[in-house]
């Protein structure tokens, strides 16, 4: 799994192709899009835009928890430089 940042969101990206999920945005590249008349391709869609979403909410928590503590870390040299 691949993560980007996209403006104050991150984006995660499967390894082996362009399937991607960012928010609650999921985009499936061509080789995994479904066909409509195959309920297997139908489930593995799923399966596969579960566990996208899955990986871009903890994603997006793990970068929120570190964007909290970068903010604490310069308010705390913030006041050690205070005379």
């Amino acid at each position: 799994m691949k993560k980007f940042l996209k403006g104050e969101s991150v984006q995660v990206q499967e390894d082996d192709c362009d399937c991607y999920a960012v928010d609650s945005e999921v985009k499936l590249c061509p080789r995994h899009e479904p066909s409509a008349n195959n309920e297997e391709s139908l489930m593995e869609a799923k399966e596969r835009m579960k566990r996208l979403l899955s990986w871009a909410e903890e994603a997006q928590m793990k970068h929120g928890k570190d964007e909290v503590l970068r903010e604490m870390m310069t308010s705390l040299e913030t006041k050690d430089k205070e005379p």
